[in-house]
């Protein structure tokens, strides 16, 4: 028998998944009290599996919960490390860290028809997923004032079977007003999303650089992100993507309607903006993160080169 300390990692990431998804209701030891199969009021116990996955491995373990957190994993025989403790053994069903998705789009209020709460996070419990963060389009209201913020909090009560967060949305109407921006941060998203191409969604317009520059600035101060869908459309296609019959079922025609150079020309734009995040700057600090990245060549070039300098400018 091996013992090690695990990561730090809330309860609900060990548990949540088990309970929710597998809805299996394992036999408690006669030390471990209460209903149904409710951790929740013992503040230290043991939890076991013959497969839990931990420790870059998949096989019989127990992990000590102590007042929220992981405290420590036993490996192997782990009986008699357990002790007297309270420990519920859920037999073959897994145990393992719940996953976090940032990137969910939870379309309630508005298109509950797409996605809804109740849908959405029954879905990801049923995966293993413990935290979901909500995009901000695709409901309607966009997620971009404090007060549609409010919207997606009421929509959500008593709808939730995971842990939601929410990002807000940076456009035009925003991004050149601090006070809405730093309103919509103080109300508790965790960071904005912009697109630099239309983005489908009426009310969620497309942004420039100006009001990336500007509503760096703010998050800035907030020390939160700026997630960016980076494609910036040309204003007359190339005789490449123009040329010859396209049948709309072919993958190449799929990728000749976006092409590399989109996603080059935005981060370029983007890699003057972060000019201002480095020290000394207007928007010292600031993260910006491209949400979607599928040019492996010259796009993923210009991102090294662009980490590389931040990291020189330290």
């Amino acid at each position: 028998m091996a013992a090690g300390t695990g990561r730090v990692l809330p309860l609900l990431a060990v548990a949540a998944a088990l309970a929710a998804a597998l809805l299996y209701t394992a036999p408690f030891s006669k030390s471990l009290g209460g209903e149904g199969c409710s951790l929740l009021p013992h503040g230290h116990f043991w939890i076991a599996s013959q497969r839990v996955v931990a420790l870059g491995r998949v096989g019989p373990a127990a992990v000590e919960v102590k007042e929220g957190l992981i405290n420590a994993i036993a490996v192997g025989d782990y009986r008699s490390f357990v002790l007297r403790r309270p420990l519920v053994d859920y037999g073959d069903a897994v145990i393992m860290p719940g996953l976090i998705d940032v990137h969910a789009h939870l379309d309630e209020p508005g298109r509950e028809e797409w996605e809804g709460f109740s849908t959405g996070t029954r879905a990801a419990a049923a995966g293993g997923i413990t935290t979901l963060v909500d995009m901000p389009l695709n409901s309607f209201p966009s997620t971009v004032s404090e007060e549609t913020l409010k919207l997606k909090v009421d929509a959500a009560r008593d709808k939730l079977y995971v842990d939601v967060g929410f990002w807000g949305g940076l456009v035009p109407e925003n991004a050149l007003n601090p006070s809405k921006l730093e309103s919509l941060l103080n109300a508790g998203v965790l960071g904005l999303k912009s697109f630099m191409c239309p983005s489908g969604i009426n009310d969620f317009p497309m942004t420039n650089s100006t009001h990336i520059e500007e509503g760096l600035v703010t998050l800035a101060k907030y020390k939160r992100p700026l997630l960016i869908h980076a494609e910036r459309i040309p204003d007359v296609s190339s005789d490449e993507e123009l040329d010859g019959e396209l049948d709309p079922r072919s993958y190449a025609t799929y990728l000749k309607s976006r092409t590399p150079a989109w996603e080059e020309s935005a981060v370029r734009d983007l890699n003057r903006a972060m000019k201002d995040t480095e020290v000394g700057g207007r928007s010292e600090g600031a993260h910006l993160h491209i949400v979607h990245l599928s040019d492996s060549k010259t796009t993923l070039d210009l991102l090294k080169m662009q980490n590389t300098a931040a990291q020189k400018s330290l």
